[in-house]
C-alpha cells in the first residue's frame, strides 16, 4: 500500500534495501521535475502518478456535484403579516407579501452575513481548505434564511475545489437564488505557505439599485 499525501510517500518492495523489505519508510520526494530520471527515481514517480489518479477515492474527495443549492431557502423582504395555520397535525407558518408595504420609500436595507467555518477540500491534495466567508446584499424581494444556508455551506465540506471556483460558485447560487438589488461575495482562507489570499466578487456598481 502507498500512502502518498504532498511530499510523502510510503516506500514499498522495490524501492529500500532488502532487509528493510516489509518495515513502512516515509521518504521526502522532490517535484517530480526535480527528481533524475534513474530507474529507483522512476518506480517512485510511478508510485506518485498512480496516487495521484487514486487519491480522489483514499481521501473521499467530492465532486462538486455535491454542492446542492437546492437547499437555499428564501422569504419575501416585505410582508404585512404572518399566518400560522395547523395543517395535518402540525403548525405551518405563511408569510403574506404586501405590494403597499414594498411602494413605500424605505432607505434600503444592506444584509451582512460572515462565518468563519468555511470549509471545503484542496482538489489538488485533499487536505482541508477552512475559510472565512462573507456575504452581504441589499434585498430586492427575497431575504435569504439562514439555516438553510448554513445547509448549503455544508455541502462544500468534502468537495474538491479551489477557493476562486468556491467563491464564483457561492456568489452564482447566491445571485440566482435572491435575484438581489447588489450582492457581495468575499472568501478568505486560513493561512497556507505563508500566504493569506482573498477572493471577493461583487455585481456592477451600475446593478446597485437600492443606493
Amino acid at each position: 500500500m502507498i500512502l502518498f499525501l504532498n511530499t510523502l510517500t510510503v516506500v514499498m518492495k522495490g524501492t529500500v534495501p532488502r532487509d528493510m523489505i516489509g518495515d513502512t519508510v516515509v521518504v521526502y520526494v522532490p517535484p517530480v521535475n526535480y527528481v533524475k530520471e534513474d530507474g529507483r527515481n522512476t518506480a517512485i514517480i510511478r508510485k506518485m502518478e498512480k496516487m495521484d489518479r487514486d487519491k480522489k477515492h483514499f481521501l473521499k474527495i467530492d465532486s462538486i456535484e455535491f454542492i446542492d443549492p437546492a437547499l437555499l431557502e428564501t422569504f419575501p423582504y416585505h410582508m404585512e403579516k404572518v399566518i400560522v395555520q395547523q395543517k395535518e397535525g402540525s403548525l405551518q407558518c405563511t408569510i403574506e407579501e404586501s405590494p403597499s408595504t414594498r411602494r413605500k420609500k424605505t432607505p434600503p436595507q444592506r444584509i451582512q452575513i460572515s462565518t468563519a467555518e468555511f470549509s471545503a477540500v484542496c482538489p489538488f491534495s485533499g487536505l482541508p481548505d477552512i475559510g472565512e466567508l462573507y456575504i452581504e446584499y441589499i434585498p430586492d424581494r427575497l431575504c435569504l434564511e439562514l439555516k438553510s444556508l448554513k445547509y448549503y455551506l455544508l455541502t462544500y465540506r468534502n468537495v474538491g475545489i479551489y477557493q476562486e471556483h468556491a467563491t464564483c460558485r457561492i456568489f452564482t447560487d447566491l445571485q440566482k437564488v435572491l435575484q438581489p438589488s447588489y450582492l457581495k461575495i468575499k472568501l478568505t482562507y486560513n493561512i497556507r505557505g505563508g500566504m493569506l489570499t482573498h477572493c471577493e466578487m461583487e455585481t456592477n456598481n451600475d446593478e446597485k439599485k437600492g443606493e
